[in-house]
């Protein structure tokens, strides 16, 4: 791409292209592709730190029209960037035909050995371009690496997957020996949120694709009608809620519905960090916002007739086997082999879908399918969702430590209902707080992956709350 065009709002022969210049130096291409990659998917994006100048190729002229219509100017640490047309040269044939395949700047990569951290996984692939973010999540063993460009992660993945594992990763020994899993994905956000390259301004990233957002650090006079006020300035809102505890006290946190996704984007752009009723509120994704129903503490229920168990599984199948097999279904949100102590296979598992419908399907379409020659059996995950056992103590909390910070280390493990820091009379932490998870089987899982695992600077202790 190169500079150049019409200002922002000209509407002259459509590029693919957008120039912006005076943008300052300290822009990660996290935060630009946080605030562009909402109008439409991108070819390549580039930033020129020491001209103070970025382009953006999309794949379709008609996203770079949306974005100058909607953005004439863009604020990076304070400093105002200016958007214009720019030029971008015809996609080649090679490139044109990868996109229609499915290709783009983004990949998942499974197969992840348990002890490689984002670093790793960052050198690993930066030999073939720049990259704008990384994410390993060690509970799945898969990670994601999201290219500047279609072009990079294209060469990235025709290099490494005939590969095995352990020539592209570090592995321990005798791990390592399967070939790369590397597919491209759609999800721009799957990396946001603590992936390599920088953040976005606050909350927790933009980009996604739900239309709702949550807002946390409320006073507890806060009502809907003034989250509502504040959050019109930025679109228009179909509904504001402020969460409430059963005695009618707010629990200090709230969700937005905006009209569009766009609106909640800018939501999280622009709001975070602002003052309503003397605190400075956070706002971010809503993401329960696919599972459905709000819950206490700042997070909806999710699960609910999602979830199947999966019989009469074979050893030698493995959690990778099973999304793969279950995903002609519709999108598997995890999929898990339950272990015995020993680490060998008990011969089931479950698997989670993103709606109860999929799951009903899978039911209906699955059961007595064989699966490395094996007929399984396929049913609704029985075990009741909260309940008895489901409620953790967690102990020795950094003092900063928020019951957000809570839930989102929890998530890892499965559904959190609920998370709570213990707080004194002057608001400050105790250094303790408790987590309720979806089932019995996330709190054992929770407890397996996180009790005596460092956690901003502390070893947690995780075990069943005795006074639940």
């Amino acid at each position: 791409a190169a500079g150049g065009g019409a200002a922002g709002g000209g509407m002259e022969a459509l590029s693919r292209a957008v120039f912006v210049r005076r943008v300052h130096p300290s822009t990660t291409y996290e935060e630009l592709v946080n605030e562009v990659g909402v109008f439409g998917p991108m070819e390549s994006v580039r930033i020129e730190h020491d001209k103070g100048e970025a382009f953006v190729a999309f794949l379709d002229a008609q996203a770079a029209a949306m974005l100058l219509q909607e953005r004439a100017t863009i604020l990076f640490h304070g400093q105002t960037a200016d958007l214009s047309w720019g030029k971008a040269k015809p996609l080649s044939h090679r490139l044109a035909n990868a996109v229609s395949h499915g290709a783009t700047r983004n990949l998942y990569i499974g197969n992840v050995p348990p002890n490689t951290d984002q670093q790793q996984l960052f050198t690993a692939f930066s030999a073939h371009g720049n990259i704008e973010s990384v994410r390993v999540m060690r509970n799945t063993g898969t990670g994601y690496v999201n290219f500047t460009t279609i072009e990079a992660a294209l060469a990235a993945r025709e290099d490494f997957t005939s590969k095995p594992t352990n020539q592209v990763l570090p592995c321990g020994a005798g791990e390592g020996e399967d070939l790369m899993n590397i597919n491209f994905t759609s999800a721009q956000q799957n990396c946001r949120g603590g992936g390599k390259g920088g953040g976005g301004k606050g909350g927790g990233g933009g980009g996604g694709s739900s239309s709702t957002v949550y807002v946390g650090n409320l006073s507890y006079h806060t009502a809907w009608q003034d989250l509502k006020d504040l959050c019109k300035e930025v679109g228009t809102v179909l509904h504001a809620d402020v969460m409430m505890e059963e005695d009618g006290r707010s629990k200090g946190c709230g969700l937005v519905t905006f009209a569009n996704a766009r609106d909640a984007d800018r939501a999280i752009r622009e709001l975070h960090d602002t003052d309503i009723n003397g605190r400075n509120i956070f706002v971010r994704e809503d993401r329960d916002a696919p599972g459905g129903g709000k819950g206490g503490g700042g997070g909806g229920k999710g699960g609910g007739g999602k979830s199947v168990y999966v019989g009469n599984l074979t050893w030698t199948v493995a959690w990778q086997d099973l999304k793969d097999h279950f995903k002609t279904i519709g999108p598997v949100l995890n999929a898990d082999i339950m272990m015995e102590e020993d680490g060998r296979s008990k011969g089931c598992g479950l698997v989670k879908f993103a709606t109860a419908r999929e799951a009903s399907r899978a039911i209906a379409e699955l059961h007595d399918a064989e699966l490395d020659g094996r007929k399984i059996f396929v049913r609704e995950d029985r075990e009741t969702a909260g309940g008895a056992g489901c409620k953790l103590y967690v102990g020795n909390l950094s003092p900063g430590t928020t019951w957000m910070d809570l839930k989102d280390l929890f998530r890892e493990a499965g559904t959190v209902l609920r998370a709570e820091v213990a707080a004194d009379r002057e608001g400050g932490s105790k250094g303790y707080g408790t987590v309720e998870m979806g089932t019995t089987r996330d709190a054992a899982k929770a407890i397996q992956l996180l009790n005596d695992s460092d956690f901003k600077g502390g070893r947690l202790d995780v075990r069943p709350d005795a006074f639940a």
